[in-house]
Formats: C-alpha cells, sequence, structure tokens
C-alpha cells in the first residue's frame, strides 16, 4: 500500500496507462495514469460518481484522503491505445450498474467490461435480503 501522499506515486516509474486505487467511503476508486500532468501533478482519468462522468484530474485530487495503490498494467493493449480509449471516453455519463470506474478502466485495456465490487454488493445484498426472510 502507497501511503496517503501523492508524492509517493513516482509517475517515472509507472507507465501511461497503469490502474491506480484509492480507497472510498465503503469501495475502491479505479483510474488510469496518463503520463500528462496538471500544476506538476501526473493526472488521472477515472470515471468518478462524484463527477457523473469519465473525467481527467490531478492525482491529488484522484486520490482525495484515501490512501493510494497501484494496482497495475491490467491488459496487453500498447499504453497509446489505452491512453486513446480512455480520452475518447471523457464526458461520457457515470452509473453506478453498467458504467462506473470499474467498467471504465477494464475498457481502455480492452477487457470484458464488469464491476466485481457491484457484483459482490449486490450478492450481498440479495444474501441478506433471503435470510432476513427466514
Amino acid at each position: 500500500m502507497i501511503p496517503n501522499n501523492s508524492s509517493a506515486i513516482n509517475p517515472i516509474s509507472h507507465r501511461a496507462g497503469t490502474v491506480l486505487s484509492t480507497s472510498r467511503f465503503l469501495y475502491r476508486h479505479l483510474g488510469i495514469l496518463t503520463g500528462r500532468f496538471i500544476n506538476g501533478f501526473p493526472t488521472v482519468i477515472s470515471n468518478s460518481g462524484d463527477g457523473g462522468m469519465v473525467i481527467e484530474e490531478s492525482l491529488s485530487q484522484f486520490q482525495g484522503t484515501g490512501d493510494l495503490q497501484v494496482v497495475g498494467y491490467l491488459g496487453t493493449l500498447p499504453q497509446d491505445v489505452v491512453l486513446a480509449r480512455a480520452q475518447a471516453k471523457l464526458g461520457s455519463k457515470y452509473s453506478l450498474l453498467t458504467w462506473n470506474c470499474e467498467h471504465f478502466v477494464r475498457h481502455a485495456h480492452g477487457l470484458k467490461q464488469e464491476s466485481p465490487q457491484v457484483v459482490a454488493a449486490v450478492s450481498l445484498f440479495a444474501l441478506l435480503l433471503v435470510v432476513s426472510r427466514l
């Protein structure tokens, strides 16, 4: 785990297209390192529920008050293709169930668009519903 300090991410040591993760209240928020900079900070593209769409922001804005982790490079597409796919989605509207940050990073990497966190939450909710009716 990387400390709660965005300077701990050395953008030179992680190639553009690398997936980053930061903690939110009940979930992990994912984004893609771009290799670009805003005010000296590396930028990240993510599908933000807070912003309601795919946005590009500084690493410190992406991280907020959460911890920061490097998830890695998810697929086998070249980084220019991953970044082009991510940038093409800038401004696209957020949807918790069908187009969230997990769907977005997997799309950019050319992988099946799915959200394991949503699947886990829905499964837990369904289990609790069944158990509460026993």
